[in-house]
């Protein structure tokens, strides 16, 4: 697995868990407003901002990271495309010492 993808699992896993906890505290909202939260407002309006900063963040660096394999993938396939038509020159003009296992 690429470094990458593992960075992309990791962050994914991380999104995914603020993303639970940012639901939690929106949840806790109407507890708050009945009185039976243990949660002040102020402190659990300032939970919901963090978290949503935190899932705003990882998901933007999700983006990043598909965003940066997307374009290494490109790189590749226009780097493979440019190495076989070496080879085909190669093979027009009678060269051997290019090897075609690639």
């Amino acid at each position: 697995m690429s470094q990458n993808e593992e960075r992309l699992k990791r962050v994914q896993k991380e999104n995914a868990k603020v993303s639970v906890e940012l639901e939690s505290h929106k949840s806790e909202v109407l507890k708050v407003i009945q009185g039976t939260s243990p949660f002040s407002r102020e402190l659990l309006g300032e939970l919901i901002e963090k978290s949503e900063k935190q899932v705003q963040k990882t998901g933007a660096e999700i983006e990043g990271i598909e965003k940066t394999t997307a374009d290494l993938a490109g790189a590749i396939a226009r780097a493979n495309g440019q190495y076989h038509q070496v080879l085909d020159w190669s093979e027009l003009g009678g060269i051997s010492w290019i090897s075609r296992s690639a």
